[in-house]
């Protein structure tokens, strides 16, 4: 009996971990060429790992497991094998525990594991002790009572994304407001693409960003990078959480293919069929609120970029829109974006009054 082959799982942009959704078959069943074998979540988006090569399948991971990226996830073999089995914790019996009858309301409530509580009596504190919640010398009626709910991995990879920036560096935001001459329009990039002053921002952002390249950039370690390319990332978060839709080289696109692609991302969002290409490797970030009727909002600086532009809704009565952009104080100042937010809130009025919208 050998292994004849080790699936690794992929790297996926700045992700470190991802979680294992499903699994298509059972240790020891045998796949063929081309089969789908796992199904595995990143905080953009699913990836689905199959086979090359025939034989006998044996995971090295269960559904619902956090794993990192570049760790072997399963192994085909050239003939079945003798599979380990781990007996599950919740399969253990807790008769030799006395539990109060406070704390067994408490954990059949939140579905608590109390196995690793080192006491044969065991009360609601020592339950919230175990968790963390309170520490040694504090009781329960210290405190006002609480529920603990676990974070995702999807909101775990967004927080230690978002951290590397807001932690080690100086941001600053500052807005401006645009002039909405076409009330007409619904706003809404949710509805159409052609309905949204969306298409037109990004189109002028991408070619503002030739003339601000430190807005293309990011710091570190005591330098500045700035990307060649310029790949305008547009946050959606409909029902499937946060992702980053990236249109790439798009300075080199016209409003109407930039229009095409933004509707094209949209529908792979909600059918759920973005790839990873379609959603790594941006160098700037919009992310568009307009649709919640937001007057004005703080965005936050992604990983490895120095700004992001948050748009929010249309005022009607004012007939105006406001635009935000959070920013690195590392890679530039607020006198040089200021210039940007001005040349760029005078060329999308400029197309509005050119009916390019």
């Amino acid at each position: 009996m050998a292994i004849v082959h080790e699936i690794i799982s992929p790297k996926s942009n700045a992700d470190k971990a991802m979680l294992v959704r499903k699994l298509y078959f059972s240790n020891n069943d045998y796949v063929r060429k081309g089969d789908e074998l796992v199904d595995l979540e990143t905080s953009k988006t699913a990836i689905i790992l199959d086979t090359q090569i025939e034989g006998y399948i044996e995971y090295k991971i269960g559904e619902g497991d956090s794993i990192s990226v570049g760790v072997v996830v399963i192994c085909i073999h050239d003939e079945k094998f003798e599979e380990v089995i781990v007996k599950n914790l919740g399969d253990i019996s807790l008769d030799d525990k006395i539990i109060s009858h406070v704390a067994q309301r408490y954990i059949k409530k939140n579905s608590i594991d109390v196995l690793g509580i080192n006491k044969n009596f065991i009360t609601l504190s020592d339950v919230r002790k175990n968790l963390g919640i309170i520490q040694e010398g504090e009781t329960v009626e210290d405190l006002i009572e609480t529920v603990r709910h676990p974070i995702g991995l999807a909101k775990k990879v967004e927080i230690e994304a978002l951290l590397n920036v807001q932690s080690g560096s100086l941001i600053s935001t500052i807005s401006i407001d645009v002039n909405a001459i076409e009330l007409n329009k619904n706003n809404s990039l949710f509805s159409s693409t052609n309905d949204s002053y969306l298409p037109i921002i990004i189109h002028e952002v991408s070619k503002l960003l030739r003339k601000y390249p430190a807005l293309n950039s990011f710091y570190q370690n005591n330098h500045i990078y700035e990307y060649i390319d310029i790949n305008i990332g547009v946050a959606l978060d409909i029902d499937d959480g946060l992702k980053v839709y990236n249109i790439r080289e798009c300075d080199d696109k016209d409003l109407d293919e930039i229009k095409d692609l933004l509707a094209r991302g949209v529908y792979s969002y909600l059918r759920k069929e973005l790839t990873i290409k379609e959603i790594t490797e941006t160098t700037f970030t919009i992310t568009d609120l307009s649709q919640y009727g937001v007057s004005n909002f703080i965005p936050l600086v992604n990983s490895h970029q120095s700004a992001i532009l948050g748009v929010s809704a249309v005022d009607k009565a004012l007939k105006r829109f406001s635009l935000s952009l959070s920013f690195d104080h590392r890679v530039t100042e607020g006198k040089s974006v200021s210039m940007f937010l001005s040349d760029l809130a005078k060329n999308i009025e400029q197309c509005v009054i050119n009916n390019k919208i």
